[in-house]
């Protein structure tokens, strides 16, 4: 039950009305669906009688070599399942426009559902990494911003594990550092101001009056 894409598969039909496509021998020059397609593997089919087409996802049976339509992308009916009369037409396998993958103008590559990799993306293995990747609720909220933003929640490291900070946040955690120690330095600057000022007070003041009323006494 797989996908088929194949090259040069074409063969006649003269099924009428709506229903399942009987194959009925290859086109001079193309081979047959079943000689690439196996039971209930579904592929992309293209059917036309030079007048009516349709394009769309079928199904294949190999008891009675047919095709069921399952999906009809498009069509000479308003995109729906054609009602075939009587008379020969083509069915083929073709590449639907609508399933492309096509990188645009600006090197881009729009894929509307999941990206499904057997091996490795840019030497990295996906499947590998699984695990990191679906332990949390989604990989967008998950993942630390690569520039700019902010982290919001805890960074939790294990005991064999750690973290190594280039020059720039090196830097800043120096530059944090010597602000709180300067910060310090000053507090206790004044801490000792304070003290001295309140000793003079007590030289000046406090201690005379306290000799005086002893030599009074």
């Amino acid at each position: 039950m797989a996908l088929v894409v194949a090259d040069r598969v074409q063969e006649t039909t003269n099924t009428t009305g709506t229903g399942a496509y009987t194959l009925g021998g290859a086109v001079t020059g193309f081979q047959t669906f079943a000689s690439e397609v196996s039971d209930a593997d579904t592929v992309y089919y293209s059917i036309t009688d030079n007048v009516d087409f349709e394009v769309g996802l079928g199904t294949y049976a190999s008891s009675g070599g047919t095709i069921t339509r399952t999906t009809v992308f498009t069509s000479s009916n308003s995109n729906n399942a054609v009602n075939w009369g009587a008379g020969q037409k083509n069915i083929f396998l073709t590449y639907p426009a609508d399933k492309a993958v096509i990188e645009d103008a600006s090197n881009n590559v729009t894929i509307g559902n999941n990206l499904v990799v057997g091996g490795t993306v840019d030497g990295i293995d996906i499947a590998a990494r699984d695990a990191v990747l679906t332990s949390t609720t989604t990989t967008a909220n998950a993942a630390l911003p690569k520039a700019g933003g902010a982290v919001t929640g805890n960074v939790t490291f294990g005991d064999s594990n750690k973290a190594i900070f280039g020059a720039g946040l090196t830097y800043r955690f120096i530059t944090t550092l010597q602000t709180i120690s300067l910060t310090l330095r000053r507090a206790a600057q004044a801490i000792l101001l304070s003290v001295v000022v309140i000793l003079i007070f007590w030289l000046a003041t406090v201690r005379p009056q306290s000799m005086q009323l002893k030599m009074a006494q």
